[in-house]
């Protein structure tokens, strides 16, 4: 009488392993990429969120600084970015040379909130396109 053997080989489990492990190195990173685009996409539907209140705001009392205006500003973080008005974006007026949000213009900055592993961020300034920086260097996003 013969035995048969039921069961895989080891051989035959290695290779299965192997392709686990190459199909996990090609799905990861592809995931990661497609997480960290949407984070970045919720942080820009925030800060248009924020024009537009800004803007809304402007209509009716003809400054972007008025304290109804600068009070729609926070509150309005999401899980992974800071929504908060910055002075850098160089917005200069007659009355508040330097600041973030002015009678006249508004900058806006999308930053991620420590943990995240994100360096990119965000700005938004009056009038304009919202931009992608990762340092100094910025482009439309």
């Amino acid at each position: 009488m013969k035995k048969t053997s039921s069961g895989f080989t080891l051989q035959e489990l290695m290779i299965v392993v192997a392709i686990l492990a190459i199909l996990a190195a090609i799905a990861v990173p592809s995931f990661s990429s497609y997480t960290k685009k949407s984070r970045l996409r919720d942080a820009q539907a925030k800060l248009m969120m924020v024009a537009d209140e800004l803007e809304r705001c402007y209509m009716s009392t003809y400054k972007y600084n008025h304290a109804t205006c600068l009070g729609k500003i926070k509150g309005n973080d999401t899980p992974f970015f800071n929504i908060d008005q910055k002075n850098t974006c160089g917005l200069k007026d007659d009355t508040d040379a330097g600041a973030a949000v002015t009678q006249s213009a508004y900058c806006l900055e999308a930053n991620p909130k420590a943990g995240t592993g994100e360096s990119r961020f965000l700005r938004l300034k009056s009038g304009q396109n919202v931009l992608l920086c990762t340092g100094g260097d910025c482009e439309t996003f």
